[in-house]
């Protein structure tokens, strides 16, 4: 066996070696086919060793996901299966490295007691059997975890113990690379922040020559955060920009995302809010790729909040503030939840919401519990002995203040001791790095008496293989009483592996189970957690509506159990501020709630969906709501509320416009019917006139002074008949727009001129009026381009009209300029008037005002005062009119005084 022993210590650096370059071109599969064809226990035992490496990612690429439970387990058989084959051929050097191997992996389970008692035991067995590599080792692994157990003194120590034992040579730096690495971390932590810089640029400089991407990162981030608290931030804010570049190109995002986080509110805020702002949202969308359930991720969608608080953007704020309190709490990390809850708390209170704040502030008080953080829990008793304060509540406001300086003289106490420790450690830190530089001044003088002691070793070495030689003659004599205990102790060992081999099979079996079990419980939790988030996310997303949950006791009295956040977008009503109450709707209005009830209380114990349309005003806006409702039963005679409410303005709009269009349809088919008929009439009076008088006119005997009468009643029908044809004509045309303009540059004053002599002659009898241009306000010599046909027709037009509906006084018409390149015109008459309710209606077809006595009085088709409207429209302007009832009524329209 001695023998044995002796190969395998020769042969292990080869073996080692040997799987390792294995290792970078073949994976798992191929290492597990090798441990099948292996035959040598050494080689077998290297061989475990290496597949539990792989399988749960600690060297090389990972296979696999880091930080699986199953592969932790999967990793930690293997490794058990090497130990116990090592321990059986008695192979130190494997013994050593697997028991390293198993504390590496209880080191990512964040199981730190295990891991040391694994390292302890991977450095007891070194210390024996192993060389000063693997001691360091063992050293350097202590010392790390020491460091995230907050001892720095403990873990520099240990680091330092490790560097003393192997400092690598020339062309291994990595292992120094790393003890500097970690010493600067140490010091950041305990903020040591200058020696914290000084052995991080030391790391630093290593990692450049020798181009280690990964190290260059995490070291630039280390010492980002050392430089900070120097007030040197061009050079921080330097080392955050080269971190998260050198993250991104080794695809650890995780830390990038820590990176960005840490530049975007430690540095860019306060310079550029906008560019912080998508440095967080790059870095939220990195921890939702990597890690969903990551605890930063809520105090990521925390700041993104507060940034859109600080620019004003409240629906992206309100957005952020839900994504950071749903991601604490998909996170079950209670100190997480606690600071959400806290934060919401604090920024309810600014915005006077006091019973908001004491939902927030009484929900951290609950997770708070689970922490057991005195300052935490001092914090929530001040602010909600605040929110007691405003609402009156002294008693409360006093017991929770008096538990808070309870608390707080506690906590001072303990704040006191951890101040002392603080003091204490950077004192001890500093006396450790005094007391390196003692030990390496040591060193020197220690290496001077060496040599002087070296030739005293070789006189005493000689004296002494003389006394070995007789002692190892008595050696031979006792060698066989020795050998029988050998073997007596061999058959005792090999009982008792065989009964630990046995606890250990129980031990995994029962891991084994319990893994399942809390797979299964996380499975459930997951699944549970994805359909809250679908519900979440449907409930929010509802067009324009929101559902609830209610409940209804046998008193009547009610409580909302749920309603859609959403509910703020619609109607600016927060959630959070409905649920728990009974008068959750009113808001609504009294009206709303009480037609609610009377519906709800038809249902009358029925199982039967109701239907509810209200008209509701809200912000003085009247909108529409449906709302849809069902009832199931609960405990305790409770029924429990269903409802669905939806915004249906738009759809009674549309409601009400097609019931417009269909009376202005049925008002339009009616003035057609009344305008056919008038125009049946119309059409028959100048025909009858005609045909009657032609028939006179055959009448040989007739007078000359009758004939000639009879030929200008004749005419005057004709021309009356022809001019209604043109009306009819002119108003299709309209209609379609196929009207056209033929402008020309003619006097104005001719034209008016013209109109006045030719209606001053068509007065007709019995009435006492006259006609007149009012030239007061016109220029003697007006030259406009324009349609000279069209607006003697407005004009005509007006004046027929203004003749025909005034009995006695005047009409006057003229123009004037305005400052513009329009003309006003104007016709004036001292008539029958025109109502206020009718003013708006006697541009349209077919309208002469609703009087039932105006078309036997008056006559006339409707169509006078449409084609004037239409036509100044074409001549580029407007009519209107002013007129009061029984006082006269004057018609306005302008026109361009050049038409293009």
């Amino acid at each position: 066996m001695k023998s044995r022993i002796t190969t395998t210590g020769c042969l292990s650096i080869f073996f080692i070696t040997g799987i390792s370059a294995f290792a970078q071109t073949k994976d798992v599969d191929s290492l597990l086919t090798l441990l099948k064809q292996e035959k040598d226990p050494i080689a077998k035992t290297l061989l475990y060793n290496k597949i539990s490496q792989e399988i749960y990612g600690i060297n090389g690429q990972r296979y696999f996901s880091a930080g699986d439970h199953d592969y932790f387990m999967e990793a930690h058989a293997y490794a058990d299966s090497g130990l116990q084959l090592a321990g059986d051929v008695s192979f130190h050097e494997g013994e050593i490295e697997l028991n390293r191997t198993v504390g590496d992996l209880y080191l990512y389970e964040e199981n730190y007691d295990e891991a040391i008692r694994y390292y302890t035991i991977s450095y007891e067995t070194a210390f024996r059997y192993g060389t000063d590599y693997q001691k360091a080792l063992a050293l350097y692994n202590l010392g790390m975890i020491h460091s995230r157990l907050e001892k720095p003194v403990q873990a520099l120590e240990y680091i330092n113990l490790a560097l003393s034992l192997y400092q690598g040579d020339d062309h291994d730096k990595s292992w120094q690379l790393d003890v500097y690495r970690i010493i600067s971390e140490i010091y950041e932590k305990a903020n040591e922040y200058r020696l914290s810089v000084e052995y991080g640029n030391a790391a630093l400089d290593m990692a450049k020559r020798a181009n280690d991407t990964a190290n260059i990162a995490i070291i630039s981030m280390t010492l980002a955060n050392a430089y900070l608290p120097l007030n040197k931030i061009d050079t921080a804010a330097y080392l955050y920009e080269t971190a998260i570049e050198y993250f991104h190109a080794t695809g650890n995002f995780n830390n990038k995302a820590l990176a960005l986080r840490k530049y975007a509110s430690e540095i860019i805020r306060s310079r550029d809010p906008a560019k912080s702002l998508e440095m967080l949202l790059e870095a939220a969308q990195l921890y939702e790729q990597s890690n969903p359930k990551s605890p930063d991720l809520a105090d990521t969608y925390r700041q993104i909040s507060e940034i859109h608080r600080q620019t004003g953007n409240k629906d992206n704020m309100e957005y952020y503030r839900s994504k950071a309190l749903q991601k604490a709490l998909l996170s079950g990390h209670p100190s997480v939840i606690t600071n959400i809850y806290v934060w919401l708390g604090t920024e309810a209170l600014k915005t006077m919401r006091q019973d908001r704040a004491e939902r927030y502030f009484l929900s951290a008080e609950r997770y708070n519990s689970m922490t057991g953080s005195v300052a935490d829990k001092i914090t929530i008793l001040n602010y909600l002995s605040e929110i007691y304060k405003r609402k009156g509540n002294a008693r409360k406001m006093f017991e929770i203040a008096q538990e808070a300086v309870r608390l707080h003289d506690s906590l001072t106490t303990v704040e006191d001791q951890r101040h002392l420790d603080l003091l204490n450690i950077q004192y001890e830190l500093k006396e450790l790095s005094e007391k390196k530089e003692m030990e390496l001044r040591m060193t020197a003088e220690q290496q001077q008496r060496r040599i002087r002691q070296r030739n005293l070793i070789i006189i005493l070495s000689s004296a002494a293989l003389v006394i070995l030689f007789i002692l190892q003659l008595k050696l031979v004599r006792n060698s066989r009483n020795v050998k029988k205990k050998n073997i007596m102790l061999e058959e005792t060992h090999k009982k008792m592996m065989f009964v630990q081999n046995q606890l250990r099979t129980a031990n995994g079996e029962l891991n084994l189970y319990r893994q399942d079990l809390e797979k299964m419980v996380r499975q459930k939790a997951d699944e549970q957690a994805q359909k809250d988030m679908q519900l979440y996310g449907l409930s929010n997303n509802i067009p324009g509506g929101f559902i609830y949950r209610k409940t209804v006791d046998k008193h009547g009295h009610e409580q909302l159990l749920y309603i859609s956040s959403n509910i703020w977008k619609l109607y600016g009503v927060f959630a959070d501020d409905l649920t728990g109450k009974g008068d959750f709707f009113s808001f609504l209005g009294e009206e709303f709630v009480a037609a609610l009830k009377r519906k709800e209380a038809g249902i009358n114990g029925k199982k039967e969906q109701f239907r509810y349309e209200s008209a509701v005003v809200l912000n003085d806006r009247t909108i529409w709501l449906l709302v849809c409702a069902f009832p199931n039963s609960g405990s305790d005679e409770t029924v429990i509320w269903d409802g669905l409410v939806i915004d249906i303005t738009r759809q009674k709009e549309s409601e009400q416009i097609l019931k417009a269009a269909k009376e202005r349809a049925e008002e339009a088919d009616r003035l057609k019917s009344v305008f056919l008929a008038n125009m049946s009439h119309e059409i028959r009076t100048p025909m009858n006139a005609i045909l009657g008088f032609i028939y006179f006119l055959e009448n040989e005997n007739l007078a000359p002074e009758k004939r000639k009468k009879y030929i200008e009643t004749i005419q005057k029908s004709a021309e009356q008949l022809l001019k209604l044809v043109e009306n009819i004509i002119d108003i299709s045309k309209l209609e379609v727009r196929q009207i056209k303009m033929f402008p020309t540059e003619f006097a104005l004053n001719e034209l008016m001129r013209e109109l006045e002599e030719a209606f001053a002659g068509e007065i007709p009898a019995g009435k006492a009026l006259f006609v007149q241009f009012d030239d007061t306000r016109a220029s003697q010599d007006d030259v406009i381009y324009t349609d000279r046909m069209r607006l003697k027709q407005i004009l005509q037009n007006l004046l027929e009209n203004a003749i025909k509906y005034t009995d006695k006084g005047y009409v006057r018409f003229g123009y004037k300029h305005t400052n513009t390149d329009m003309l006003q015109f104007f016709v004036e008459d001292t008539g029958i008037g025109i109502p206020d309710d009718q003013q708006n209606v006697i541009f349209e077809y077919f309208r002469q005002g609703d009087y039932a006595e105006l078309m036997p009085k008056y006559g006339g088709t409707g169509l006078g005062l449409s084609i004037s409207k239409g036509l100044t429209e074409c001549l580029g302007g407007k009519i209107y009119l002013e007129s009061e009832q029984n006082q006269g009524s004057t018609f306005y329209f302008t026109i361009k005084k050049r038409l293009e």
